[in-house]
């Protein structure tokens, strides 16, 4: 396991993947401060954001008007850390 800030790592799962029109994420931890996901483009161009409150051990992201492709889906931190980042392709 790694700790990056107060944050685990190792502690999510993103479900399904590929998909078309959301994002299952499961903290297997308590997030012990705010999370903000970013998904962007494969050139790094953001195309939606949100929030994830501290507490949090569930969360569903909606896709919003993205067309299908490759993108990035990153979770940061409150100091603006990026604690993780994976692919996601949208059907």
């Amino acid at each position: 396991m790694m700790w990056l800030g107060n944050f685990l790592i190792e502690a999510i799962s993103i479900w399904p993947n590929p998909d078309h029109d959301f994002l299952n994420v499961k903290f297997n931890e308590v997030s012990k401060e705010k999370i903000e996901y970013r998904i962007t483009s494969l050139v790094g161009q953001l195309v939606q954001s949100g929030n994830i409150d501290l507490g949090m051990t569930e969360y569903f992201i909606p896709f919003e008007n993205l067309s299908t492709g490759h993108f990035v889906v990153h979770f940061v931190g409150e100091k603006g850390d990026y604690l993780y980042s994976t692919p996601l392709i949208i059907e």
